[in-house]
């Protein structure tokens, strides 16, 4: 992603390669729309789950952020979330 502003307490970003995002785009869908009984959506919830959640790293601080709440609509992005004070 390429951050293109913040808003506190949002930051606005841009998928620079959206393949790479693809797999996880249902995690960040809106719940109220997605179908119940969705066996995918349960097992892509469960292995981001068992690996910890999502993780953010800055490329130029090498800092880390955790608790990523995503909205996504296409290539554009926006975000809030915590630095991990573990890292």
């Amino acid at each position: 992603m390429q951050v293109d502003g913040i808003d506190y307490p949002w930051t606005y970003a841009t998928l620079l390669d959206a393949t790479k995002f693809e797999r996880f785009r249902p995690y960040f869908i809106d719940t109220e729309s997605s179908l119940d009984e969705d066996v995918e959506l349960e097992s892509l919830c469960s292995e981001v789950q068992t690996k910890g959640g999502f993780r953010l790293r800055c490329l130029a601080t090498n800092e880390v952020f955790i608790d990523l709440v995503m909205n996504q609509e296409g290539n554009i992005v926006w975000f809030r979330c915590h630095p991990d004070d573990g890292a």
